[in-house]
């Protein structure tokens, strides 16, 4: 996992750094903020931006978490940058298992 953060250069450099991991045959997850066409461009794998069904999926998924958190009063609550965060890297293990899988059969 490589995180990369500040104010200017994110976008090129994750760009940059996904090309030649791609180049190098690694499969590539990346999470970007903001979007700026579409939602689903947040969350990608190897250029293909996350299915509107695999969207709809995980934010089923991660609902009843959040839905948790918030009656938690001991809690302050979770953000949406947050709540984005935890479905891309459930998304991306998904994958990974699914890569997996298909190798072994």
């Amino acid at each position: 996992m490589i995180h990369i953060a500040g104010t200017n250069g994110k976008g090129s450099t994750v760009s940059y750094l996904r090309s030649l991991l791609e180049e190098a045959g690694q499969q590539v997850g990346t999470f970007t903020s903001p979007h700026i066409e579409a939602f689903n461009e947040r969350i990608e794998i190897n250029g293909q931006f996350i299915s509107d069904e695999d969207l709809v999926a995980w934010v089923e998924k991660i609902q009843p978490l959040v839905a948790e958190i918030d009656r938690d009063e001991t809690l302050t609550g979770i953000t949406q940058f947050e709540i984005i965060t935890a479905m891309a890297l459930g998304y991306f293990e998904e994958k990974r298992s699914m890569l997996r899988l298909l190798k072994l059969a």
